[in-house]
């Protein structure tokens, strides 16, 4: 975002919230007055549209139902991550908030409030990473809940919908990854020490049937090493380009024996040929599906080669091996946590500078082709 348009975004929010502090209030409470023994439904708002940020936000849903393992977890998401949202074994109900129609249906909005106070909420948490959300923040309020959990982090804005929450924390993240800054909103509730980090996806037994026998069909065997590769990415400075990702992959063809599959979204049909027309070994196409089912191909790969962008984090959600090239964005901070997934970035922010060697070097450094897929080049 440009910076004339960040401040007067900051500016329009200040002058909002000191009209809304006159009307709402929520009263502080301190973390040692939470009742955790009687907490039975908790409700989580991530209503943005980044599918990578969704994932980013799963491990929550897993560590709440591990310290609270009877409770019920509710989320609120957009249209876009409704899919992703219900693939997360953790979440008991999700409910889908469209601003668009809440303006234009404004019964539709209170419909949802009022089936989310029928739920009788203990605890509302809104994870505030990347950006602040006051619908977000007024949804966690009027849904009834009696401890309202937000904050905001030293990226965005401190102080952004303090009003709202009985308990406000300022999230320092220099230094933490994108899970445990979210991780950090259940502290309140006596969560400090999360084990397992790793993204949350589950795929369907049928979808993921259907996806063994497409690729058997195309000629893929048992024992095969499969490599996924996605050329495509949301934000154009995220794109390392689909000739070098073709000029990556020859490199790996030519030592090793591998079956590839592309994958490509609807808007890229110009990336996907461009990267057919830099293989220099034949590949299965796979036409665009629905996110879940595209999900069961990912997860019949061996690794997954793309960008720094939502697909990446859906095959890490789904256990699937991954190498990513990044852009502006520090793998340190967005690659998925845990081992299986590596990554090639320019420390400078750069993804152009970053050659397909040295991509290359680091895919075979890290050992994630086995040996036995070596080619016999003697």
């Amino acid at each position: 975002m440009k910076k004339w348009l960040r401040d007067m975004e900051a500016k329009v929010r200040e002058k909002a919230e000191r009209l809304l502090r006159f009307f709402i209030r929520a009263e502080k409470t301190a973390p040692s007055g939470i009742d955790a023994k009687n907490i039975k439904t908790i409700l989580v708002v991530r209503q943005h549209n980044e599918l990578g940020d969704m994932l980013i936000t799963s491990p929550i849903f897993r560590a709440l139902k591990e310290n609270f393992p009877g409770c019920r977890l509710l989320c609120v998401a957009r249209k876009t991550n409704l899919e992703i949202a219900r693939a997360n074994p953790f979440i008991d109900e999700v409910l889908e908030y469209n601003s668009r129609k809440a303006l234009i249906m404004p019964w539709t909005f209170f419909a949802m409030l009022w089936h989310l106070r029928k739920q009788k909420p203990d605890v509302a948490i809104v994870p505030c990473t990347v950006s602040f959300s006051i619908s977000s923040a007024f949804i966690a309020f009027l849904s009834g809940a009696r401890i309202k959990i937000g904050g905001g982090t030293e990226d965005i804005f401190y102080k952004n919908g303090e009003m709202f929450f009985n308990i406000y924390l300022n999230v320092k993240t220099r230094g933490l990854h994108q899970v445990d800054v979210n991780l950090e909103y259940l502290k309140p509730l006596g969560i400090s020490e999360v084990s397992d980090r790793s993204l949350i996806a589950a795929i369907k037994k049928k979808d993921e049937e259907e996806a063994a026998a497409g690729l058997k069909e195309k000629g893929v065997l048992p024992g095969e090493f499969l490599l996924g590769i996605h050329p495509g990415a949301g934000k154009f400075e995220n794109r390392w380009g689909a000739s070098n990702f073709a000029s990556l992959v020859s490199l790996l063809t030519e030592k090793y024996k591998l079956k590839l599959l592309v994958f490509y979204g609807k808007a890229e049909s110009e990336l996907k040929d461009e990267l057919l027309k830099g293989l220099k070994q034949e590949a299965i196409l796979l036409d665009p599906l629905p996110l879940m089912k595209a999900a069961a191909y990912m997860k019949q790969c061996d690794l997954f080669l793309c960008n720094d962008t939502g697909v990446l984090h859906v095959a890490a959600a789904v256990g699937t091996r991954t190498f990513a090239v990044f852009g502006k964005a520090s793998p340190a901070f967005w690659n998925p946590p845990g081992p299986g997934h590596y990554s090639v970035w320019n420390s400078a922010g750069e993804i152009k500078k970053i050659s397909v060697q040295e991509a290359f070097n680091v895919l075979e450094k890290s050992g994630v082709i086995p040996g036995e897929y070596k080619k016999n080049l003697g």
